[in-house]
Formats: structure tokens, C-alpha cells, sequence
């Protein structure tokens, strides 16, 4: 199946591989983020394990590590398996170059070691083939305790501040299908120039 590349416009606020170079680029852990938007265009989220129901940025899109010799793709599908329960999806598009953010130098250490001075994303925009009946966030290692269907309005109000710019990033490229699917239903025809078709996901 054809999915979209997203080619982000490079005034966008957030920094890019490229621009890291190789030194800094292996400080970053590699990484997978996924989207999943329902046919009334709303956002998914996950308020983390271990979080207070107070604390109002426990909120997240799915998101994981990528292992060993995995390709993008197939981390999306393993973590979409471990955090909400399946993997039958449709990947609707892609934003082409990997999105980076930095953890605040007080979490530094208290991640993967000290390893990582953040994380380095490749973000996905899917849809579950089955609807959201087919969610179970009550997996084997759970990685949420409650979800929620929000607006894209709202999204920013639920995540940490050290992950905006990023998910600003998300929200801004995968736009054109949210005001797609709230017009008329889920459809990816007469989409703005910035989306190419290509074959594969790069």
C-alpha cells in the first residue's frame, strides 16, 4: 500500500538530524511515535503508568524505543502491540525526517542510563482497522492505565513541556488529515502540495 511522506516545512521549530551531525546524532535513542486518529479526527492519548491522575502533562501518543536491527515500521507495530493491544492498523503517513528532542538535564541521568540526552522520533499517523474496541492498554508490561480521545486542540494541554515543540511538529504535518476526517470522513485525496506519494515509507 502507498502511504504519504510528509516533507515538514523547515521553518517548523524543531531540529532535525541532519543538522546534529554523527557526533551528537548516536546521543539521541531511536525511537518510534504513533498518531492514531479515529474517524472524527481526534488524537489518542495515554496517561503513563506510574504518573498521578493529578499531574496533567502524564499524557502521551504511544511511543518506543526501536531495537536491535528493527526498521521503523516494524517497531511501530511491536510497541503499538505492547501499548495498546494491536497492531492492526492502517499507516496512513509518515513524517519523512526523524524529529529529536532533548530531556531537561535533571532527567538526564534518570533515563536509560545517562546514556541518551534525549530521543531521536520517527512519527507515523495511523488508523485502527477494527475502531477502538480493538484497544487493551491491560498488556503483559503495561504502559498506560487510562486513554482518551481528545482534539487536536487539546494535545499540547496533556504532554510534558520538554516534548511541544515535537508534538507541535506531529500535530502541524498530520493537520490536513484531522480537517479531512472532521469534514467528510476519512479520506486522503486533494491533500495541500507538501504531500508526496511515494511507495514506501522512507
Amino acid at each position: 500500500m502507498d502511504h504519504a511522506i510528509l516533507q515538514c516545512n523547515k521553518l517548523m521549530r524543531y531540529r532535525l538530524g541532519v543538522e546534529l551531525g554523527t557526533r551528537l546524532r548516536h546521543r539521541y535513542r531511536r525511537c518510534v511515535g504513533a498518531m492514531i486518529m479515529d474517524e472524527e479526527g481526534r488524537i489518542l492519548v495515554g496517561r503513563r503508568v506510574n504518573t498521578l491522575p493529578e499531574d496533567a502533562h502524564s499524557w502521551q501518543m504511544p511511543q518506543g524505543g526501536i531495537d536491535g536491527n528493527e526498521t521503523p515500521q516494524d517497531a511501530l507495530l511491536r510497541e503499538l502491540r505492547e501499548e495498546v493491544g494491536t497492531d492492526d492498523v492502517t499507516v496512513i503517513a509518515s513524517i519523512k525526517p526523524w524529529l529529536y528532542y532533548d530531556l531537561p538535564d535533571a532527567l538526564v541521568a534518570n533515563f536509560w542510563g545517562g546514556r541518551f540526552l534525549g530521543q531521536q522520533q520517527k512519527w507515523f499517523l495511523v488508523q485502527l482497522n477494527k475502531g477502538a474496541h480493538s484497544i487493551n492498554i491491560h498488556t503483559a508490561e503495561p504502559e498506560f492505565h487510562a486513554i482518551e480521545w481528545i482534539e487536536v486542540r487539546q494535545v499540547l494541554d496533556h504532554v510534558v513541556p520538554f516534548k511541544h515543540e515535537v508534538y507541535q511538529a506531529v500535530l502541524r504535518a498530520f493537520l490536513p488529515y484531522v480537517q479531512r476526517a472532521k469534514e467528510d470522513g476519512y479520506g486522503h485525496e486533494s491533500l495541500p502540495i507538501i504531500i508526496e506519494r511515494l511507495a514506501s515509507v522512507a
